[in-house]
């Protein structure tokens, strides 16, 4: 097998071939509930996948296009939502986060932003974000694929990933502007904010620089190796004091490259309670989706529950 760095491994994109990821009243959301809870308008959800999305040729990206205070805009506005209420639960695609408002006497949530893959968002988006919102958790999901402009990152049938290299940057701009955007609501706990991600979002949830001052209380990282060919992919990057979670398949379909195998163990730092959880065994050995299993969710929760502080 050639170096990750020759020639016949490169792609279009300036990327080489990887096998990863890579009593009040509600109105115009997907559901409808009773709770203490108000929701303005929604927006739509199309073209939020890999299969609808009509993306950008990698020549029309320009730096300047990451960091576009209009494009990091969409990817909030378009963020999904799910939040537990008094035992109930409001789902939707919000177009103004801040006109949500707690009903008296509620406390703030602790929230997870969560980080979808390269596919953009899928069941298993929603499937994710249901296991935490019934376990005590807001979950707010930006879409990065809700940008106008927005390259092909990754082939999910095939798992072949590394189209774009710069997506990377794109998607830690993305996940910072929901991280500032979700401090500034009055029904999240800005002290119990969680990060997550799958795949090309649990790289963005291990490498993410988090601002000054601001750090996150956890990080959960399902689907990734910490390993890479490009450095800027490679490892955890967390702060000090935020403990990781991350889990991955020993055989998982995408990290089979002698660069992307492997597991994040090297990288933890055992004393703050970070964890490297790799299944070998079993029917898990060969999954990317971790989180299907209802014993890895369960671990993932107790993980999150065990880092809030009152």
């Amino acid at each position: 097998m050639t170096a990750p760095d020759t020639h016949q491994n490169r792609c279009h994109g300036g990327g080489w071939t990887l096998h990863f990821f890579l009593g009040l009243r509600i109105c115009a959301i997907v559901v409808i509930v009773q709770t203490g809870l108000w929701f303005p308008a929604a927006v739509s959800s199309n073209g939020l996948g890999n299969t609808t999305k009509e993306f950008t040729s990698t020549g029309e990206m320009t730096p300047a296009d990451w960091s576009d205070p209009e494009e990091l805009d969409r990817t909030w506005k378009s963020a999904i939502v799910r939040i537990p209420d008094e035992h109930q639960v409001i789902a939707g695609v919000l177009t103004d986060l801040s006109s949500v408002e707690l009903s008296s006497g509620s406390k703030r949530l602790p929230t997870v932003i969560y980080l979808h893959g390269c596919g953009g968002i899928w069941s298993g988006t929603y499937t994710r974000m249901d296991v935490f919102k019934r376990n005590g958790f807001a979950v707010i999901a930006p879409v990065s694929f809700a940008r106008n402009k927005y390259p092909r990152s990754c082939d999910p049938v095939k798992k072949i990933g590394g189209f774009y290299r710069a997506v990377l940057k794109m998607r830690q701009l993305d996940a910072l502007h929901a991280i500032r955007e979700a401090r500034k609501l009055n029904w999240v706990d800005p002290d119990n904010i969680f990060l997550a991600g799958f795949s090309e979002g649990g790289i963005v949830s291990a490498t993410l620089s988090t601002e000054s001052g601001q750090p996150l209380r956890a990080r959960v990282i399902e689907g990734w190796t910490c390993r890479a060919g490009w450095p800027e992919y490679r490892g955890l990057n967390a702060a000090a004091i935020e403990p990781m979670l991350t889990l991955v398949a020993e055989g998982d379909p995408w990290f089979q490259n002698y660069w992307t195998k492997g597991d994040c163990t090297k990288f933890i730092n055992t004393e703050n309670g970070s964890r490297s959880v790799v299944y070998d065994t079993g029917p898990l050995r060969y999954k990317h989706s971790l989180l299907d299993s209802g014993d890895v969710q369960q671990l993932v929760v107790g993980f999150l529950q065990a880092h809030i502080v009152e």
